[in-house]
Order: C-alpha cells, then structure tokens, then sequence
C-alpha cells in the first residue's frame, strides 16, 4: 500500500538526529541488492534488567532467557522489504513482548532466519560528537563522522546537523581522516540536558 517499490523501510525515532542523505546513499549503493537484511545499532548479548524498580524491568515470565537475540537500537534501523513482511507474518504466531526493538528485530528476525549486519562504528551515543561535527575548525568542509546520534532533547542540534548533510550531499565535503576524527578531536563542556519532548506519533513517510 505504501511506497510498494521501496526496496528498505526505515524506521526511526523522532528526537534521533539522523542524516538521511548518508542512510540514503549506503543503502543505494552498498546494499541495494540484498535481502533478508536488517542494517543498524545492533546491541548484543544484552540482558533482561531484573530490577524491579526499573521501568524497563521484566520479569522471568515474560521473558525467561538469560540474554536476548541481537537486535537493533529502535533509534533508527533499515530493514529489506521481504524481511519486514516475514516478521510481520511470524508476529501473529509468536506471543507479544512489550520492548519492541528486542521483539521485532531480535526474537522474530531470529526465528525467521532474518540477518541483522550492525553499522555500529556509524552511530554515536553522545550529542556532543554532533556539535563537534558542525564546530571544529573547518567542519564546514567536512562531512560528520557519524549517521545517526541524539538530539537528546535539541530540535536546533536536529535542524543545523541536517542542514550540514545537506549542504555536504550537494557540494561533496571531504571525510576526516582517521588521526582527525571527531572521536579523537571533540572536547566539549558539559550542558544541562534539555527536557525531553514528550510521547511521539509515528508516521510513514517517502524519503526520496
């Protein structure tokens, strides 16, 4: 019904910063013709939180293993068609687990045979690193290290990485080399964190 030439469904969160050009162009041309394929932050061998103080805990009867299946980070993750539809059929005949992420791109794609391929050395965990992507010195001719990181509460963090991608896919920046990456280069004051944005609402969207 939606976009049934699309050949990957992209799903993200919407206070994840995520540059689309980049997610775009890898997808295009670097795994175009695969399948049976989830592509993203793959977490391994994470377990079950058994604190029950914990909002995210769980207890033995929902889950009774030691570990999970990998799976990806709900922040943003590609999946091929044909392995959405697969784990979309295996749903109906597997018991629903309430972490999504774990549900979905873990157990289901493991018991449909669904390859999950992490693109882990592409995402950062800190927003600082984004900041340092827009504000060392001559970032304006370079592209930013990383796809995807939070905004953690920043919608102008959002917009300026964006912006940036933009201007880099059109007018082709360089990459940094290794010895000047954003990992080894970035040093940046803490700031209090923003307020979070509140509940989200999905939405399906033609990215190009």
């Amino acid at each position: 019904r939606y976009c049934p030439q699309s050949k990957f469904i992209i799903k993200m969160d919407d206070d994840i910063v995520v540059n689309l050009y980049d997610f775009h162009d890898r997808l295009r041309y670097r795994y175009e013709d695969r399948k049976n394929l989830i592509l993203g932050l793959m977490q391994m061998e994470a377990k079950p939180v058994r604190n029950k103080i914990s909002k995210w805990y769980v207890g033995y009867d929902e889950f009774p293993g030691y570990f999970y299946a990998s799976f990806m980070s709900g922040w943003a993750y590609a999946i091929t068609k044909d392995a959405a539809v697969k784990i979309v059929d295996e749903s109906f005949k597997r018991p629903y687990f309430w972490i999504d992420d774990v549900h979905i791109t873990g157990t289901l794609a493991e018991r449909t045979g669904v390859k999950r391929e992490g693109l882990n050395g592409l995402y950062t965990l800190h927003v600082d690193h984004l900041y340092c992507c827009l504000e060392l010195p001559g970032a304006a001719d370079y592209r930013c290290d990383y796809m995807v990181g939070p905004a953690e509460g920043d919608m102008d963090i959002m917009i300026r990485v964006l912006d940036h991608a933009r201007t880099c896919y059109m007018s082709h920046c360089h990459r940094r080399k290794p010895k000047e990456s954003v990992a080894k280069t970035c040093i940046r004051a803490k700031v209090p964190p923003l307020a979070p944005l509140g509940k989200g609402e999905g939405e399906i969207l033609k990215m190009f």
